[in-house]
């Protein structure tokens, strides 16, 4: 039951600190791929911002999970749809949370 006990233990807490930074790190490479930011420089920014509302996030995607989840069910021909769709909903939250940034040129 020891050996049990602990193997338990050292599996969540390697877990749950992996799930808090995959939903902290949500933004990092569209804020390396558009602002141009240093990879560390976007992994410490997108943590900070999501850390705010981490359960909000949270729940988000554990709902994008599980329509991706949903998408496998028909013999996974619906990932086709599933996967772009989540991609986009991420893409929409990022733009509302940080929005787009303007590079049109001057003329």
């Amino acid at each position: 039951m020891l050996i049990s006990a602990l193997t338990v233990i050292g599996f969540v807490l390697l877990v749950i600190p992996g799930i808090y930074l995959s939903v902290g790190y949500l933004f990092a490479i569209p804020l390396v791929a558009e602002r141009q930011f240093e990879p560390w420089q976007a992994l410490e920014f997108s943590c900070k911002l999501v850390t705010q509302q981490w359960f909000a996030f949270f729940g988000f995607l554990i709902v994008l999970t599980l329509i991706n989840i949903a998408g496998i069910i028909p013999c996974g021909l619906g990932l086709l749809f599933t996967i772009p769709w989540s991609v986009c909903a991420i893409a929409a939250a990022y733009e509302d949370i940080i929005g787009i940034a303007n590079f049109s040129e001057d003329a």
